[in-house]
This record gives structure tokens, sequence and C-alpha cells, in this order.
């Protein structure tokens, strides 16, 4: 990362990450105040109120599709106001076809300059409270004859996980 003064710096953090005003350093000439780059992000907004039951049923799974969706690729997403935003992290065309198909009906996208901090997880929010016990997470997944957990053998980006499931299981 780079300072607003050019200083080429490098941080190492552990759980929980940077959040938005952390001072890194604080001396008498300097200080280090962490500081998020804004992000562009491809933004659905979904349709209003539907008319009936079974239209409103079909927005929900849709809208339960794309969520999968979002997830198998490892993508962050924040949802606000009826949009759903995820931060441009692949080529937009990949991105366009991966969820363009999983889009609810009257759906409609854009991309937007948003405040990077949209995409991180307030310490504590998430669920609405915190918690101090330990847990791991299994990330143990299968592309058909092969498994693995950490995806140390390749990145998000290299596969779209649209051949097979995931199964996320959480122990305490």
């Amino acid at each position: 990362m780079t300072t607003e003064a050019g200083t080429e710096l490098g941080v190492v953090v552990d759980r929980p990450e940077l959040a938005a005003g952390d001072v890194l350093v604080l001396e008498p000439e300097v200080a280090v105040v962490v500081a998020f780059e804004p992000r562009e992000a491809f933004v659905i907004d979904l349709p209003a109120g539907e008319e009936t039951a079974s239209a409103a049923g079909t927005t929900v799974a849709a809208a339960v599709e794309l969520g999968h969706r979002i997830g198998n690729q490892h993508w962050d997403v924040a949802v606000e106001d009826g949009a759903v935003y995820v931060p441009v992290e692949a080529d937009r065309s990949i991105i366009e076809d991966v969820l363009g198909p999983y889009l609810p009906a009257g759906a409609t996208t854009r991309y937007e300059t948003v405040a990077a901090e949209r995409f991180v997880e307030e310490r504590d929010a998430a669920a609405g409270h915190g918690h101090d016990d330990q847990h791991e997470h299994d990330d143990q997944h299968e592309h058909g004859e092969r498994a693995h957990g950490d995806h140390e053998d390749h990145t998000r980006e290299d596969h779209t996980h649209e051949d097979h499931e995931h199964r996320d299981t959480e122990e305490r």
C-alpha cells in the first residue's frame, strides 16, 4: 500500500481486519491512518414489490440463486435499499456472464463507484452481534473426483464452480 505522501508500506494483519480510521503509526511527525480507495461495483437494482404471490416467489427464488452464484465466485456482496453491490474483481464481461442468467425478472444493472467501506463488514455486526467463542469453518468442496479445502492450488478467478456444490459447515 502507498500513503498519500508516496511512502510504500507493507502491512501484515490478522483478523479482525483493518477498518477505516484505524491508526497504524502515531508519532509526533507522522500518523498512518487506514483509508480505503473507492471501488467500482456491479450494481443490480432488484425489482420493487410484486403484484402476485407467485411473482414474488419467483423473484425470491431468483434472488437466492443470484446470491448462490455470487457466493460460489467468492465475491463480496453488499445489499442496500433494494440494490445488490458486487465489487468488480474480474472483467466486466465475466461478471455479466456469470450473474446475467440469474437476475430476477425486472432487475436492472449498472456500474457505480462506491466507498470501499460498503464491502467491509463492521466488526461484531454480522448477525447483529458479536461473540468471543472461537470456531473454525470447513470450506471443503469437491470438483467432481477432486476435493480441496483451502484454494491454495488455485485462485477464485481460476474457475466458476458451476459444475459442483459447496458444503460449508460451521462447528463450535
